[in-house]
Parts: structure tokens; sequence; C-alpha cells
């Protein structure tokens, strides 16, 4: 059970450090060339796609696990990937507040909500993937 606990938490990570290299790249190459809204949007598919690989690859460590389990995995990633998301800019970055939950705000084209419940699905979704091919 404990290593169980180990590969989720190692998972966790592996696609936490998946999404800082996801923005580091936008931030640096995509802002300036496309705007910073547009690249968010992109970032936020080409992150979805990282996620899913990863999880893929993570898949034989979740084979035992039932569809619903496979769901809860990636609830507890979405909260673990809004915890992370929130602590980074708030307390690496120094983000305000109002700045980080604007992230959030789907009414001014943020996606990164919508990204978070596409992501709950990711390990079901990779499940599913792994079944047809």
């Amino acid at each position: 059970m404990i290593t169980y606990g180990i590969y989720i938490l190692s998972y966790y990570i592996l696609v936490a450090a998946g999404e800082v290299i996801n923005g580091v790249i936008r931030s640096m190459y995509m802002n300036a060339r496309v705007g910073v809204k547009t690249a968010k949007q992109i970032s936020m598919i080409s992150g979805l796609l990282i996620c899913l690989v990863i999880t893929f690859l993570y898949l034989p460590f979740f084979i035992g696990s039932s569809e619903s389990e496979l769901i809860r995995i990636g609830i507890g990633l979405s909260a673990f990937m809004l915890a992370f998301d929130v602590s980074l800019g708030r307390f690496v970055l120094k983000n305000k507040w109002g700045a980080i939950f604007n992230e959030f705000n789907i009414v001014k084209g943020n996606l990164l909500f919508l990204g978070l419940i596409i992501m709950a699905l990711i390990p079901w979704l990779a499940y599913k993937l792994h079944r047809v091919l």
C-alpha cells in the first residue's frame, strides 16, 4: 500500500515538473510570438498532452485500478496541481492573490480551471486509450 502511494506521489510530482517546463517554454518563446492569452490557451493543450503521456507511461502501476479509482487518482492530481499552482504563484513568483485567482477565471479567457477539470479525467482517458492501442 505504501509503495502504491509512492507511485502516485511520484506521478503527481512528475506531472507538476512537466507542467512547469511547459509554462517556462510558454513564457520564454510563445508569449511574445502569439500574445500571453493565446499562449496560455495553447499551453493548456500542450500541458494536458504532457499529462496524458506521463499518465500513459504510469499505467502499469495503475492497471489493477478500477475506473472509479482512476478518476479518484485524477481528482487527486487536479487537487495537487491546484495547490501546486497556487503555491508556486504566491510563494515563488510572489504574485498577488487577485492575479492568482484571475488565472482560473474562464470569463476572462483563462482556461486553467477547465484544464484542471479535464486533468481529473486524464488517468481514465489514458486507460481507455491503452485499451484501444
